[in-house]
């Protein structure tokens, strides 16, 4: 019995050392091929589990962030007198925050359960929060504006993503997007260039050189043609 036990523990052990090897070599690929294209790399639900149940994520609520979240604020306000809006990605609720009470309606999705249940948490009028995988996200429900804060380049392609969510926009719909200036997210602002009509963008610094780049958009009927 004891043999049997030790052969399978020294096999899960393998198993997970193979899982490590797969991961790093997919990592390595995805920073020297795909992330200079414009193609971003997903994390695994339990890393984000893992993250928001020891608040790694708190960092949020800071001054530090406090600049981006009130464009995003700002443009809501702007672009709609009182918007269905989707939060994609949502992380523990920290946006909703900056445009309560300014919407009619407000649903937020994230894959992190424990994320979704500090935003529930808040309890504000008209919001409600659900847990989800934007690569597999869907839903009969129609919004003013989409929001992806520091959450697009999550997806394994943020263009065929983007993509995917208009038919989420009612007419006349934008996207709201924000991306956080590091590794290639440069070169998914040139992927998504190619086919999203830009509206309106700022830039956004903190005085510790964190960079944001927040932009208005959507996406014409050519583009939506356009074989990705």
């Amino acid at each position: 019995m004891g043999a049997r036990n030790s052969s399978g523990i020294g096999a899960a052990s393998k198993g997970q050392r193979g899982g490590r090897f797969r991961r790093r070599l997919e990592r390595i690929y995805h920073d020297l091929v795909l992330g200079p294209r414009g193609y971003g790399r997903s994390v695994d639900s339990s890393v984000w589990e893992k993250q928001y149940r020891h608040g790694e994520w708190s960092a949020l609520q800071g001054l530090d962030e406090m600049a981006h979240y009130a464009v995003i604020g700002g443009y809501t306000r702007l672009l709609h007198p009182a918007p269905a809006i989707f939060d994609a990605g949502c992380g523990g609720g920290e946006l909703v925050k900056w445009m309560n009470p300014m919407f009619a309606s407000y649903l937020g999705m994230d894959i992190s359960e424990e994320a979704i249940v500090q935003a529930n948490a808040l309890n504000l009028n008209g919001t409600s929060f659900a847990v989800g995988d934007l690569e597999k996200w869907d839903t009969p429900l129609r919004f003013d504006i989409i929001v992806f804060n520091k959450s697009l380049y999550y997806t394994r392609d943020p263009r065929r993503t983007l993509l995917r969510f208009s038919e989420f926009l009612k007419p006349k719909g934008t996207f709201i997007i924000s991306i956080c200036e590091y590794g290639h997210n440069a070169a998914t602002w040139a992927r998504l260039d190619e086919t999203v009509q830009w509206l309106h963008g700022i830039d956004v610094r903190n005085c510790k050189g964190q960079h944001w780049e927040v932009r208005v958009g959507r996406f014409s009927n050519a583009s939506t043609n356009t074989r990705l």
